[in-house]
């Protein structure tokens, strides 16, 4: 479903096959997440969002929440992608990446004192991860050099 008919743009196809699985009894949630997939996969992103808000709803769990979240921050809806990332640490508040991505979405908003605060947050819950390390260094050297004055020429 999500491998073959979703890169082939065939979402009826999909839907097809998603509600005969929960006919015959498979997780809703799963299948749930799998048409979103399958719709990213196709290009579709009305679809993908649509079936992901369905999935938070219908099971508002971290992993529902950071896929959402994650959904809008690679679509470019940083202030949804921020509410679903905190949702999802309203779940649990240790999740390093929870807090890294909420982080991300804020630094895309331009919200820098709330990025680094989060930045920070993460690498406090997770110390040895060494891409959020290289990811909050990246981020206080372009906040370093916005701040850096123009030269006069």
């Amino acid at each position: 479903m999500v491998e073959v008919l979703g890169p082939n743009h065939d979402l009826k196809g999909a839907n097809a096959i998603a509600d005969e699985a929960v006919a015959a009894g498979a997780d809703e949630i799963t299948i749930g997440q799998a048409r979103a997939d399958a719709a990213r996969a196709a290009g579709d992103a009305d679809a993908a969002e649509a079936a992901l808000i369905q999935v938070s709803k219908d099971a508002p769990n971290f992993t529902s929440m950071m896929n959402l979240g994650g959904f809008y921050r690679d679509t470019g809806k940083y202030g949804r992608a921020t509410v679903a990332f905190q949702q999802a640490l309203q779940i649990d508040p240790t999740s390093a990446q929870a807090y890294f991505s909420l982080a991300q979405a804020e630094e895309a908003s331009f919200d820098f004192a709330s990025a680094n605060r989060d930045y920070d947050h993460a690498l406090k819950l997770a110390p040895n991860e060494a891409g959020m390390r290289h990811a909050y260094e990246q981020f206080q050297l372009r906040l370093k050099q916005a701040r850096k004055p123009a030269s006069g020429g």
